[in-house]
């Protein structure tokens, strides 16, 4: 009886022959370097940031041209209350060019030291750059949707930024079976926490 097994990390083939197992393994080709590169410019204009980002990588031995178009808005002139959106269209090349649009909005308010910050993102999230290319959604599934609810405070006469972060996504998991392709679509949330030091 023949059997072959693949992980991620390795792969081995188990061969029984009279009762005795024989173990062979080597490892899987070793993958390109990947990189990113990451530009940003932003302008404090009246109650306005704007801001221009672009980011230029190739994850996956794919090619991803990035670029987004951001702004916030101050309507009493202070970080009390502000609403921000960034428009990103994403532009990859897999043997053709795939374009997606994703749009992030949230509301941030202040209530006494902390600060909230809901928003939701709409679009797929694969092969994606944000943050100014701090996050990187490089995952084997795709987000489809994504809502957060962010609540931060800086202490310490502002010197210390301490944040808990919700995330709950919406996913699709590709998958093989009797060579058939199929997708299971499921919810996964996440909550992270952490803090920012300014010397």
């Amino acid at each position: 009886m023949n059997g072959l097994r693949e992980d991620y990390e390795r792969r081995a083939i188990y061969q029984k022959r009279k009762k005795r197992y024989n173990y062979g393994c080597f490892q899987p080709p070793i993958p390109v370097n990947e990189f990113i590169g990451f530009a940003s410019l932003r302008k404090d204009i009246a109650d306005f940031k704007l801001g221009l980002t672009a980011s230029f990588a190739n994850m996956q031995d794919n090619v991803q041209i990035i670029p987004s178009f951001e702004f916030t808005y101050f309507p009493f002139s202070n970080t009390d209350f502000y609403f921000y959106s960034i428009f990103t269209y994403k532009m990859e090349y897999d043997n053709e060019w795939i374009n997606d649009t994703v749009v992030k909005s949230a509301v941030g308010f202040r209530l006494g030291k902390f600060y909230f910050e809901p928003s939701y993102t709409y679009g797929t999230l694969y092969n994606f750059i944000e943050n100014d290319g701090l996050v990187i959604y490089n995952d084997t599934e795709k987000i489809d949707n994504r809502i957060e609810l962010m609540t931060y405070a800086f202490l310490f006469e502002g010197r210390l930024k301490f944040y808990v972060k919700y995330q709950n996504y919406d996913k699709t998991n590709f998958y093989q079976l009797n060579d058939e392709q199929l997708e299971i679509q499921y919810k996964n949330h996440t909550i992270t926490s952490g803090i920012l030091w300014k010397f």
